[in-house]
Order: structure tokens, then C-alpha cells, then sequence
């Protein structure tokens, strides 16, 4: 197991190869408002993208785990096969785009806070204001968390080669 960026991923993905359903919106925006109001579960096994490379050698082994309990420590995926060019999930489009629909309300929130931020800094200084700045300057943090917590997923590796 390891995790990748889904939002922008260092090497392409896609899906079809192995599950040929379609992706359909209504189910993508339930999972994203399931995502909203529970928070990503992208890093517990059930949820995690099944990856198919092409074979085991592909990949640096040293930053893989083995321990479903572990997943707190994954490590960002490696590939180290110049010729990987694309990667295969099995399945996983509509949590993907949940994740993706996700971290465009996240980014437009987070530009909304900062905006504010730059307002209330900008008028004179008071009690109030620093109050109100230290609560928006926390809101940003859970935000920026929040978009951390949906850019990453836990990814099962499979060897292609022996499926």
C-alpha cells in the first residue's frame, strides 16, 4: 500500500480497464457530500484505489506496506519504471471525482477566509478584529487540512502480470 495525489497526479491515471461502469455524476456528488460531512476515508482499506501495475519491479518497494493497520504511515507511491507512462485502477472514478468536486469547494472556501483575513487586516486595530482574524486564521487551517485529506488516497498495488 502507498498513497498518490489524485488531484494532480505525477503520472496520468485511469479507469476502464477492469471496471467498465460509467461515471455517473449523481453518484460522484453523493460520495462528495459524503466526504463534506464525514470527512475522507481515503486511507481505510475498503476505501483505498485497487492500482494494476505492470509488475512488481516498477515501483520502489521500500516505501510500500504491507500492514492494513499502518495506514497512517503510507508513503507517497514511487514509481521508478521510466515506462510506466499511465497508471490502472481498477475501480475507484467515483471517489475520485467525489475527491476532486470536494477540493473545489475546499479551494473556494479557503479563498473566501483568505480574502477575509486580507480585509480585516487592513482596517484599524482593535480587539475585535484580532478576535476575529485569530477564529478566520483557525478556519483556514481545518480548510487546508480538509484539502490535504482529499488531494491524498491509499492505493492497493496489484502485479498486473499475475492477474
Amino acid at each position: 500500500m502507498a498513497k498518490i495525489n489524485v488531484l494532480e497526479p505525477t503520472i496520468p491515471f485511469f479507469f476502464g480497464k477492469y471496471n467498465r461502469r460509467p461515471l455517473e455524476l449523481r453518484q460522484a456528488k453523493r460520495l462528495a457530500g459524503a466526504i463534506g460531512s464525514e470527512g475522507n476515508r481515503g486511507y481505510a482499506w475498503e476505501h483505498m484505489l485497487p492500482l494494476f501495475l505492470p509488475n512488481a519491479d516498477c515501483v520502489e518497494s521500500e516505501g510500500l506496506i504491507k500492514d492494513v493497520t499502518a495506514t497512517q504511515n503510507l508513503k507517497l507511491l514511487n514509481i521508478k519504471d521510466q515506462a510506466v507512462t499511465q497508471l490502472v485502477f481498477g475501480s475507484g472514478q467515483h471517489r475520485v471525482a467525489a475527491a476532486r468536486m470536494s477540493a473545489t469547494k475546499i479551494k473556494k472556501r479557503i479563498s473566501e477566509i483568505t480574502s477575509a483575513i486580507k480585509k480585516m487586516q487592513s482596517g484599524p486595530e482593535n480587539t475585535l478584529r484580532v478576535a476575529t482574524i485569530t477564529t478566520l486564521e483557525g478556519e483556514l487551517a481545518k480548510e487546508k487540512a480538509k484539502l490535504e485529506e482529499v488531494t491524498f488516497w491509499g492505493v492497493k498495488a496489484f502485479d498486473e502480470s499475475k492477474h
